[in-house]
């Protein structure tokens, strides 16, 4: 049995990501569609003793209004990476697992990056290594995969001889499950809620960077992002 799930390379994605990835075989890098500016391909939130706060990396979209995500190039003239390593200092110095993390993720995010892909994907790696998820990753650019929307889904699936292909809820308004059927792929649906747990700056609030949770919960964390995950099958 293989399981797959695919997912746009984020920056540095909630826990709800890693939940449905730590149930896969198989995570897919969907690297070759459209980029969306300003929407979770490029930002996210940590929680800072004024509350929620949007970390944003600039990138170049004049003139590339159709570029895809693995085509999108960082704006390295805006010095991002100091500003998000101070920020995420200022938010979590005093969190109980800070030292267990920072410098490693400090080292990626001072790291020379040109390609937004390729800095998310390896954020990405990271983290799931420090949540002990064990999954092998694909870039869906790799695949050679024709085809838009769910048919690019259910052929990504195919094309990796996928049993079963793991989908957020949204899937079920957009999925084509006559068409996984036919190629001999089961559906499952994953609903995932943000577990509350302890955090830094006053009450809980949900749906942080996967930084928030591991930063304050360390080893904790990978139990944690398991507590709140429902999965249904589509039969």
């Amino acid at each position: 049995m293989k399981t797959v799930t695919i997912h746009q390379p984020n920056y540095l994605p909630g826990s709800g990501y890693f939940a449905k990835m730590a149930l896969a075989d198989v995570f897919v890098m969907l690297d070759d569609v459209q980029y969306s500016k300003n929407n979770w391909t490029n930002r996210n939130r940590i929680k800072t003793a004024n509350g929620p706060q949007w970390i944003t990396i600039p990138v170049q979209t004049s003139g590339r209004a159709e570029q895809l995500i693995r085509d999108v190039e960082i704006d390295t003239r805006s010095g991002w990476p100091r500003k998000h390593r101070a920020a995420i200092q200022t938010s979590y110095g005093k969190a109980q697992h800070f030292e267990q993390y920072h410098e490693s993720l400090f080292d990626e995010l001072s790291a020379p990056w040109t390609s937004l892909a390729a800095l998310n994907t390896r954020l990405i790696k990271l983290c799931a290594s420090w949540l002990r998820i064990d999954v092998k990753f694909v870039e869906s650019s790799e695949l050679g995969v024709s085809g838009a929307g769910k048919d690019l889904i259910a052929g990504i699936c195919e094309s990796l001889q996928a049993d079963k292909y793991l989908s957020g809820t949204g899937g079920r308004n957009y999925l084509d499950m006559a068409d996984f059927r036919r190629r001999g792929i089961s559906v499952d649906f994953v609903s995932y809620r943000s577990p509350a747990y302890q955090q830094l700056h006053g009450d809980f609030v949900e749906n942080m960077s996967i930084i928030d949770l591991l930063f304050n919960n360390g080893g904790a964390s990978r139990a944690l992002i398991g507590r709140e995950t429902v999965t249904c099958s589509s039969d």
